[in-house]
């Protein structure tokens, strides 16, 4: 699972954040704990936009 942030272009991300990734050996957390993760991420990067 992967948090990307665009901004112009789609194709050519500007920010992105592994948050989980299923292939990996040995996981640390959980595909909710990536969300909840990621959703606080997004919240930072709002207030940040917004402030």
């Amino acid at each position: 699972m992967v948090l990307r942030l665009m901004f112009a272009d789609a194709r050519n991300p500007e920010f992105e954040l592994a948050l989980w990734d299923a292939a990996l050996p040995v996981q640390t957390g959980s595909p909710g704990e990536a969300l909840r993760l990621g959703r606080r991420w997004l919240s930072h990067m709002e207030a940040l936009l917004k402030g």
